[in-house]
């Protein structure tokens, strides 16, 4: 929404610094607020005997998730539903 406001009244190449800029303040307070808190409560829940089974699983479903939404979202993106998401 910040760009889309920026868009209109400042040039490409300002709005463009100023997303960077907001997209690292966002990484950097989602890596230190919760971005660490998934592993961690994974690595917790499961009994011994299971954890690392069970680790294993739920971390390859996350890659695996994390791929499928990573190559869909261009293609996603050419119709115009995709376009109006964002």
């Amino acid at each position: 929404m910040i760009s889309f406001y920026w868009f209109n009244y400042l040039d490409k190449e300002d709005a463009g610094i100023a997303i960077y800029v907001f997209l690292g303040v966002f990484i950097l307070f989602f890596a230190l607020g919760v971005g660490g808190g998934v592993w961690t409560v994974n690595s917790e829940i499961f009994p011994l005997h299971l954890r690392s089974t069970a680790v294993g699983i739920t971390s390859s479903s996350n890659w695996i998730g994390n791929f499928i939404i990573s190559m869909s979202f261009l293609s996603m993106m050419s119709f115009e539903i995709g376009q109006l998401l964002i």
